[in-house]
């Protein structure tokens, strides 16, 4: 069997993550202040430690809230609201994704806002891209198991059709059988009665 070598999705989406923290790190550098890279390294540090532990999703819905709060106050901090909605569209909570997006609209003027919008299609990319191999895998898994019941039932029809043939085999020894006791029980007795 040949094995492939295939990036999973979680390798792609963290990659993918990297690559989007160093954009907006790039895009805030212009503003850069200590507020600002104080947020942005809990920003860093909120998205990591996912990568460690399983920590529920409400925490990081948690987590965007506080930022939203944060950007009333500091309008420039809404850029890493982009990163939030990455995160939700990536992990299937695309009604937050959107929440946070129309927010971003509001808030981020248009050039900075092409940020959010890509972070946005990055994540549902990936989302379906992930969705579309587990139902490979499922389905590829669904065609294993069915041609495994399949050779099972082949070995089965076969065992039973040697068997049958073996009893019709044993039928016939036995009519045959029956039929030359009867003829030689006739044969027997002709000779009997005449002597």
């Amino acid at each position: 069997m040949r094995r492939e070598n295939v990036v999973s999705s979680i390798v792609m989406a963290r990659l993918m993550l990297v690559v989007l923290l160093l954009c907006s790190f790039l895009l805030l550098f212009t503003e850069l202040t200590t507020l600002h890279l104080l947020v942005f390294l809990l920003v860093i540090f909120s998205h990591l430690l996912r990568w460690r532990f399983a920590i529920p999703q409400t925490w990081m819905l948690l987590d965007s809230a506080m930022l939203v709060v944060l950007s009333l106050l500091m309008p420039s901090l809404a850029l890493l609201l982009a990163l939030y909605v990455y995160y939700f569209a990536v992990n299937a909570k695309l009604l937050y994704a959107f929440l946070l997006m129309v927010y971003c609209a509001l808030v981020i003027e248009f050039p900075l806002l092409l940020f959010p919008i890509v972070c946005l299609m990055f994540g549902l990319i990936l989302y379906f891209w992930d969705e579309e191999r587990r139902t490979l895998i499922q389905e590829a898994d669904e065609q294993r198991q069915k041609a495994f019941q399949l050779d099972q039932q082949q070995q089965q029809l076969l065992l039973d059709y040697s068997e049958d043939r073996e009893i019709t085999r044993m039928q016939e020894r036995e009519h045959i059988a029956r039929i030359l006791h009867d003829s030689l029980g006739h044969e027997l007795t002709a000779a009997h009665l005449t002597i």
